[in-house]
């Protein structure tokens, strides 16, 4: 997948792009994202940490994703932010 992913929290605000199995962070421009996760602070710190995946957030009800949740999009958000193991 090759694309921009914005994180769009209250303070939190992030955009990954993704080309050519290379993964640029960046603030968030007025150029449209191809996939939009829209949270609170607290949940996209939780998924940034890894203590929680984006689809358990919108299982929640925590998290909003766009354009729509479909399996691979699923799949390409937990390989992006994969839930981490707590020591």
């Amino acid at each position: 997948w090759q694309g921009a992913l914005d994180l769009l929290a209250s303070r939190l605000q992030a955009r990954l792009t993704i080309r050519q199995a290379e993964v640029s962070a960046s603030r968030p421009t007025r150029a449209p994202a191809d996939v939009v996760l829209r949270c609170d602070d607290e949940t996209a710190s939780r998924i940034v940490l890894g203590r929680e995946t984006p689809f358990e957030a919108f299982l929640q009800s925590r998290l909003n994703i766009a354009p729509r949740v479909t399996e691979s999009l699923t799949r390409l958000l937990e390989t992006v932010f994969p839930k981490l193991p707590v020591l």
